[in-house]
């Protein structure tokens, strides 16, 4: 098992042909050709040298909370139909997690064909992708024209950037490579992008659409939420990104005290369980602020809390928090109930003042 130089990607290419038949040979030639020169690729190969799994580790510069974090979305992640049942994926998904660990990221995500193959791996879901269509009377008044978003790549990079920091808190930043890059993506699928604009010439609505067999719309982004329909209403979302946390100490910065906490400070424990990354495993420290928080594994034996300094600017609870790795991400990225993760039982009150990096949105592919 080893990482592959940037030279010898055009080896998955087979592979992924096989694994994912539905791509178009032009998008797959975009994704070779264009989209990996900064992705980083684990594969398994077999005694002839052949590639029997693989999975692409696609970076992508992250706003998490306060925060910004080169992380990696996976993608790709096949194995051989002649090499299935060998345990090459675990070995391969378990090596990442481990890296990611050791580089001290957070977080990866990834974009389940089945929810099932990733659940084992501590991914639990931490975004529903909403299903949007334009309101064509709320948009009337504006000059719908296509545009490409490689034209004016800055300019529009900014705007989304601004869309997005005005709704969530987890999100992929937008710059002029990623605009690029998201035209090509959708050139490769005959796809198209076009913008209502106003009498000034500002930006009201973007939107894309592409496929080569069927046509779907790519993204909608509203200035006006309201502008924006549901584009079925029996389906309104649908449930789209998984993530892992891999760096529970990482994890920390980008978490904070709500702004109802009755003290400017909070210090707890928090128990986590995690089967394949020791590091994440134990008991922890955590203490949070209005600015961030810090999580601190404690190595036995445990001070109590009673016994530790206390002062009166900070809240101090004895209650403790056991979640698994896979709980703890639908908890803190993504915003899920947690008496419901729990299953029903009640956590420590303290919960109710953790304030999460989200919501989260994370509409991109590959």
């Amino acid at each position: 098992m080893r990482y592959l130089k940037r030279e010898e990607f055009d080896a998955c290419r087979p592979l992924w042909e096989e694994a994912f038949p539905e791509d178009s040979p032009e998008f797959v030639s975009w994704y070779f050709d264009k989209k990996i020169d900064k992705s980083r690729v684990l594969v398994q190969e077999d005694e002839q040298g052949r590639i029997c799994s693989m999975a692409f580790c696609n970076p992508y510069q992250l706003q998490v909370g306060p925060v910004q974090a080169e992380l990696d979305y996976i993608v790709g992640v096949a194995t051989r139909k002649d090499s299935r049942r060998q345990g090459y994926m675990r070995r391969i998904m378990t090596a990442l997690l481990r890296d990611m660990q050791k580089e001290g990221k957070p977080f990866c995500y990834l974009m389940p064909a089945s929810e099932g193959l990733y659940r084992p791996f501590g991914f639990s879901f931490i975004f529903d992708q909403p299903l949007w269509k334009p309101d064509e009377r709320a948009l009337a008044g504006f000059e719908k024209r296509l545009l490409r978003l490689d034209a004016d790549a800055a300019a529009l990079a900014q705007w989304m950037n601004t869309w997005l920091a005005g709704r969530f808190g987890v999100y992929a930043l937008r710059d002029t490579e990623y605009m690029k890059c998201l035209q090509g993506e959708l050139d490769s699928e005959e796809g198209e992008a076009a913008g209502w604009f106003d009498g000034d010439g500002g930006l009201q609505a973007l939107e894309a659409f592409w496929g080569r067999e069927k046509r779907e719309r790519r993204f909608l982004y509203c200035r006006e939420d309201d502008a924006a329909l549901p584009a079925s209403q029996e389906s309104p979302v649908r449930p789209a990104i998984m993530a892992r946390i891999t760096c529970l100490a990482s994890l920390g910065p980008a978490v904070s005290l709500s702004e109802d906490c009755p003290c400017p400070a909070m210090e707890v424990r928090i128990k986590i369980k995690d089967e394949l990354l020791d590091e994440n495993q134990g008991l922890w420290r955590w203490r949070l602020m209005s600015s961030g928080s810090v999580l601190e594994k404690i190595q036995a034996p445990a001070v109590s809390l009673e016994e530790e300094q206390t002062d009166e600017q900070t809240l101090r609870s004895t209650e403790v928090l056991s979640l698994s790795i896979d709980q703890a991400a639908a908890w803190i990225l993504g915003g899920r109930d947690l008496k419901g993760l729990l299953g029903g039982m009640e956590p420590p009150y303290w919960c109710a003042y953790v304030k999460g990096p989200g919501p989260v949105f994370l509409d991109e592919v590959v």
